[in-house]
C-alpha cells in the first residue's frame, strides 16, 4: 500500500504546518515591528542632535569663549575664557536666527550674554560643568538655552 517513509512525510509536513510556520510569522512580524521603532527614533533626534552641535562649538572652538595660551595659540577645550566670554564673541561664533543665551557661573560672579534673536519666553536648557580661566582656573557651570521657534 503505503511505500516506507510515505507517513512519516506526512507528519513532517503537518509539523511544519501547525507549529514552525506561526513561529517564522511571528518572527518577520517581530522584526518589521522592531525596525519599525528604530527609524522612529532616529527622526526625533533631530533638535537634539543641532543642539549639540550648537554646544560643543561653544566648548571647543577658538572663535567662541574656548582658553587659547597666548604663546602657542594651543585651544583648551571645555576651558572657557571669562574675559573672552562676551555678546559680540558669541554673535561672530554663532551664525543663527535661533535665539540663544548662555550664563556662565563662577564661584561668586555670573554672567549672561545672549544673542540679538533671543526672546524672552521659556525654554529648555542644558548645564554644563566647566573650568573657567580667569587668571586661574576655576570649577564652574555653563548653562545654554536655545529657542528653536
Amino acid at each position: 500500500m503505503n511505500k516506507k517513509g510515505e507517513g512519516s512525510r506526512q507528519i513532517n509536513l503537518q509539523f511544519y504546518l501547525i507549529f514552525a510556520l506561526p513561529v517564522i510569522i511571528f518572527m518577520i512580524y517581530a522584526f518589521l515591528y522592531l525596525s519599525h521603532l528604530s527609524h522612529v527614533e532616529v527622526l526625533h533626534t533631530e533638535e537634539s542632535v543641532e543642539e549639540h552641535l550648537f554646544i560643543s562649538r561653544l566648548y571647543s572652538s577658538p572663535t567662541c569663549f574656548t582658553y587659547q595660551e597666548p604663546g602657542t595659540l594651543r585651544v583648551h577645550p571645555f576651558i572657557i575664557d571669562w574675559e573672552r566670554f562676551t555678546e559680540g564673541n558669541l554673535n561672530s561664533c554663532l551664525v543663527t536666527n535661533k535665539g540663544v543665551r548662555i550664563t556662565l557661573d563662577k564661584v561668586y560672579e555670573k554672567k549672561v550674554i545672549k544673542n540679538t534673536a533671543w526672546l524672552d519666553k521659556p525654554t529648555a536648557s542644558k548645564i554644563k560643568n566647566v573650568l573657567i580661566f580667569d587668571g586661574m582656573l576655576f570649577n564652574g557651570t555653563m548653562t545654554v538655552e536655545v529657542q528653536y521657534e
